[in-house]
Formats: structure tokens, C-alpha cells, sequence
């Protein structure tokens, strides 16, 4: 008779949607499981296990499968953020849009907007603590 083996998962199917394909109010939620110091355009990009989503778009909501890995791509914003989240962390990402930058050295450039929320993994709450730039409560 075979030995049974139990075998754990390291690699699987990632989804990810590109920011220009989201809408506002399209949101994902998950348990921060991998972060990707280099993508092949030398970018981060951040792994989540996903535990809730919503895509305003059908198909693409199609694709939001729970327990799943999704990946987000870069960001300006959500990597500041991303810097000061810890792996197991959960993490809630709305798209809010996109805005114009009015000052900087990207004044004048369109920029993306997003809410971000992190709560503890064993934090049973469906309320997030929000995140801003400068928090250093993390």
C-alpha cells in the first residue's frame, strides 16, 4: 500500500487585473502571503491570499476565486503603504479612480487612487484600520 503524502502548496495560478481594467468602487481583500521585490519591469508586486472581492465587470469577477492567489500590481501609493504591512496581514484594496497630481515633482500627471486597509490576520473584524502614508502605527 502507498504512503500517504501530504504535500504543501508552492506554486498556483495568480490572477491579477491590471489597474486600467478596474473600476471605481472594485475592491479585493486578502491575507498578504507573498511580496514581489522585482517584477520583470522592476516594479513590486504583492501576493494575496483572497478572501473577498468585488469586480463591477462580469467577467472579470469571474475570475475572483476565494482562496485563490490574486496578485496587485504596483502602485505609488499602495506600495508606500505596502512597505509597513507585514506578511499574514490582512489587506483590503478599493480602486477609487484616478487623480491628477497637483504638486510634486508629478504635478500634472494622473495618478492612482485607492483606499487601503490592514487589520491583524486573526482579526476576526469586517472593519479595517486605514492606513495613511505617514501612520507609523503599524
Amino acid at each position: 500500500m502507498p504512503n500517504k503524502r501530504v504535500f504543501k502548496k508552492l506554486t498556483g495560478a495568480k490572477n491579477y487585473r491590471p489597474w486600467s481594467q478596474w473600476d471605481e468602487g472594485d475592491y479585493v481583500m486578502g491575507k498578504l502571503i507573498e511580496k514581489i521585490e522585482e517584477d520583470r519591469y522592476g516594479k513590486p508586486n504583492y501576493v494575496l491570499e483572497l478572501e473577498e472581492g468585488h469586480f463591477g465587470n462580469k467577467e472579470a469577477a469571474k475570475k475572483l476565486v476565494i482562496g485563490k492567489d490574486f496578485v496587485l500590481n504596483s502602485a505609488t501609493l499602495l506600495d508606500n503603504v505596502m512597505e509597513k504591512v507585514e506578511i499574514g496581514s490582512v489587506v483590503r484594496v478599493e480602486y477609487l479612480g484616478r487623480e491628477i497630481m497637483t504638486k510634486g515633482a508629478y504635478k500634472g500627471k494622473e495618478a492612482i487612487n485607492l483606499d487601503i486597509g490592514v487589520a491583524d490576520a486573526d482579526e476576526d473584524s469586517a472593519y479595517m484600520k486605514k492606513i495613511d502614508e505617514d501612520s507609523d502605527d503599524l
